[in-house]
């Protein structure tokens, strides 16, 4: 087991010397995969593009929330969730630390277990959040990373014969995405 974690940490020490560079001034685009929806059954896809510190992502996902975080009485709350999100790095050439902000749409299930029914919502939602981009091998990077979504318009609750789901206000998310620029 020694030589595994040995041979683990030279293989990492060895990427951090083999990084390719982004030019700061050079347009540069990517791909990446985030943990958490795959953990959960789902899936998880962002492109992005950017220039300098600024950069824009599109996220497609799909991911089921943990019942232990819903009210007693409800599980499978299933969401897919489409984003539109603008980063900035503190550094140009999109590695380091990093905020971002931007617009998320649900559109989800949750089911109600005491009728054994589901019920709709979709929600748009404020999303703020940042982390850290480390390239640890030549055009790849892990970026760990927490933000929390604000509800701001959308179904404010799902109505159920014998009791009713709100969706929070506030949903704080945290993952590990392994990224790629092309």
């Amino acid at each position: 087991m020694k030589n595994i974690v040995i041979a683990l940490f030279c293989f990492c020490l060895q990427g951090l010397f083999a990084q390719e560079k982004i030019s700061p001034g050079r347009f540069t685009a990517g791909v990446e995969l985030d943990v958490l929806p795959y953990a959960t059954g789902g899936y998880f896809g962002a492109v992005w593009a950017g220039k300098g510190h600024w950069r824009g992502r599109l996220i497609v996902a799909k991911a089921t929330k943990p019942d232990f975080l819903l009210p007693d009485q409800f599980s499978d709350n299933t969401i897919k969730a489409y984003a539109l999100l603008a980063d900035y790095f503190l550094r140009p050439d999109f590695s380091g630390w990093w905020v971002a902000g931007g617009v998320v749409y649900w559109d989800a299930r949750i089911r109600y277990n005491p009728a054994e029914s589901s019920g709709a919502y979709k929600i748009y939602l404020a999303s703020i959040g940042g982390g850290y981009n480390w390239k640890f091998f030549r055009n790849f990077y892990l970026s760990p990373w927490a933000g929390i979504h604000l509800r701001i318009a959308g179904d404010k609750e799902v109505l159920f014969q014998g009791d009713t789901y709100e969706p929070p206000l506030f949903n704080p998310e945290g993952s590990l995405k392994l990224g790629w620029h092309f």
